[in-house]
């Protein structure tokens, strides 16, 4: 567990892709505390750290010795524990960390969930979130038709932004990075963050 605390009234549980906690993750947990966010950032991959290289791997591992379910099980655990120490818990993640924000988007008391391309979501579009809720997707996504999920989210008061550039455009140290969209990204992320928590209402 990766842990930045200032003790400010929110707090935001970082969620990382296949990959693990890795250098990007510390440059977008310590982006987020610059910000006045504190920041929790559970290791999902046991302490294993992939390089980009290794995508198929990753991905099998997580799959296999992880899981989307137990890893949802697991941060709503860690939700609970959080509420009880602030007053505001946001949840932002990346691919698999964004579909694991969407699996526990439906418990009770989160202010707000953001994913970067969590193509996974497509697999679980009977969740209908519990808070707002925006969904960061990359123009090209090559794992899925992202275009056929967006009438499911938006029926689900769902914000759902598309944004140039390849799967992984706001990772600096990834090769398919795009500065400009990784910037308009964090912008909306900032913008997110900066509007009122309220929960939704169907």
């Amino acid at each position: 567990m990766y842990t930045i605390s200032e003790k400010n009234e929110r707090v935001t549980i970082l969620l990382h892709e296949i990959y693990g906690v890795n250098k990007y993750i510390h440059h977008f947990a310590n982006r987020l505390s610059q910000d006045g966010m504190d920041v929790v950032c559970p290791d999902l991959l046991g302490g294993n750290v992939f390089s980009y290289e290794q995508q198929a791997e990753a991905y099998q591992y997580f799959m296999t010795e992880v899981g989307f379910e137990r890893a949802a099980a697991e941060m709503k655990d860690l939700i609970q524990s959080l509420q009880t120490q602030y007053k505001e818990v946001y949840l932002v993640g990346f691919s698999i960390g964004a579909t694991v924000a969407w699996l526990c988007s439906e418990q009770e008391g989160i202010s707000g969930i953001v994913g970067y391309s969590g193509t996974r979501i497509r697999d679980y579009l009977d969740i209908t979130p519990e808070c707002r809720t925006l969904l960061l997707f990359a123009r090209y996504e090559a794992s899925v038709n992202v275009d056929s999920m967006i009438p499911a989210l938006t029926r689900k008061q769902v914000e759902v932004v598309r944004i140039a550039g390849s799967h992984g455009f706001a990772d600096v140290y990834a090769p398919t990075y795009t500065m400009h969209s990784s910037n308009r990204a964090y912008a909306l992320v900032t913008e997110f963050f900066a509007k009122k928590s309220r929960k939704i209402i169907s």
